[in-house]
C-alpha cells in the first residue's frame, strides 16, 4: 500500500507476482493473497484475469460507501455534511470563476438550461442539479473537493428529491434562480460573486430541508 501511496506503483501498474511479493516481504503466499484481497476491497487494485493485480485509477467509490453508511436517514449527520459542503463549494465556486475556460462556461450554461427545463419534474431536476455542482468542483481544479462532491451524490440526491417534491412551483423558481446566480458569477469571472451566490444557495437548502423534512435540532 505504501508503494501505491508514494507513487512507486502508478495506476495501471501490475503488482509483482505472489511469489515475488512473498519473497520480498518474507511472508507466506496465503498472506500475500489476503493482502491483495484487502487492497481490492479498499479500491486500491483490481484483479485482472491473465494479468494479476493492477493498481486502479483514483475513484470515489470508497468515499461513496463511507457516506452511504454515515448518512443514511440521519439528518443530523446530513446537516453536518451540508455545513462542510457550504464552505467547500463556496470555495470551489470562487476558484471556478477564476479558472473557467470558455468551453467550461458553455458546459455550465448547458447544464443550467437543462435544469431550467426540469423545474416541473423535481426528481429529474435533482439529477441535473447535482451534475451542476460536480462540474463546478471539477472546474475549480481542486481534486479533493471534486471527489468529495461526487462521492456524496447517492445519499444527498435522495434527500434532495424528497425536499424538492414538497416544494411549491414559485419556490422552485426561486431555487433555480439561485443556481443561475452561481452560474452568472462564474461566467462573469467574478470569484466573490460566485462564492456569495453559492453560500446563499446552501443557506436556502439547509433551511428548506430542515423545515420540510423535520430535521431535529441538537
Amino acid at each position: 500500500m505504501d508503494q501505491i501511496h508514494d507513487g512507486v506503483l502508478t495506476p495501471g501498474a501490475r503488482l509483482p507476482s505472489e511469489h515475488a511479493l512473498s519473497e520480498s516481504f518474507g511472508v507466506s503466499r496465503p498472506m500475500v493473497r489476503e493482502a491483495i484481497r484487502d487492497l481490492s476491497a479498499k479500491g486500491y487494485v483490481r484483479v485482472v484475469n491473465g494479468r494479476g493485480a493492477v493498481v486502479r485509477e483514483m475513484n470515489d467509490e470508497p468515499l461513496r460507501i463511507f457516506f452511504r453508511r454515515v448518512l443514511g436517514p440521519d439528518y443530523l449527520a446530513w446537516r453536518d455534511l451540508m455545513a462542510v459542503r457550504r464552505v467547500l463549494e463556496g470555495h470551489a465556486a470562487a476558484e471556478a470563476a477564476g479558472a473557467a475556460s470558455d468551453s467550461d462556461i458553455e458546459v455550465l450554461k448547458s447544464i443550467i438550461e437543462r435544469m431550467g427545463a426540469r423545474t416541473q419534474t423535481p426528481d429529474l431536476y435533482a439529477i441535473v442539479d447535482f451534475e451542476f455542482h460536480v462540474e463546478i468542483a471539477r472546474i475549480s481544479g481542486n481534486l479533493l473537493i471534486h471527489y468529495l462532491i461526487k462521492s456524496v451524490r447517492d445519499s444527498v440526491r435522495s434527500i434532495m428529491e424528497r425536499a424538492l417534491m414538497l416544494t411549491d412551483k414559485q419556490k422552485f423558481e426561486e431555487i433555480h434562480q439561485l443556481h443561475v446566480d452561481i452560474f452568472d458569477g462564474i461566467a462573469r469571472r467574478d470569484p466573490e460573486r460566485a462564492r456569495a451566490a453559492m453560500d446563499r444557495h446552501f443557506a436556502d437548502v439547509q433551511a428548506r430541508v430542515q423545515k420540510q423534512l423535520g430535521e431535529v435540532q441538537p
